[in-house]
């Protein structure tokens, strides 16, 4: 996919949801902020697979590459919780999501690197 198509893309779904949002009468700028938010969250696979298809696994810059869409995957993710949040008029939402992310990737991180030890610790015979 080529910058052309990516921008015929982003705009023929501009135009679908300002025409879903005439039809059936909600604000656009509701409807949409999930619509766009999602567009960024979907790129990151993708990454992943030309980086693959690339041979550029396993290189700086394919790792480079690969950290950088990884953050960008975590703000859109926090982007969607603010959007979400913002529905309901509850930032708290919003933290308490984006919190209990942070808590489960640093819980989660711990552990596998606690398994990973364990596993890989020198085998003693008796």
């Amino acid at each position: 996919m080529n910058n052309l198509d990516l921008a015929v893309y982003f705009f023929f779904q501009i135009a679908v949801i300002l025409l879903a949002c005439r039809v059936v009468g909600i604000i656009a700028a509701r409807f949409g902020q999930p619509q766009v938010v999602e567009m960024c969250i979907t790129a990151f696979p993708m990454l992943a697979r030309i980086i693959h298809y690339k041979k550029l696994a396993g290189t700086l810059m394919g790792t480079v590459a690969i950290g950088a869409g990884a953050i960008d995957d975590a703000v859109a993710w926090c982007l969607l919780a603010v959007v979400l949040a913002s529905f309901d008029d509850n930032p708290l939402r919003a933290v308490g999501s984006i919190g209990g992310g942070v808590g489960f990737v640093t819980v989660d991180g711990r552990l596998a690197v606690a398994i990973v030890f364990y596993l890989l610790r020198p085998q003693h015979a008796d």
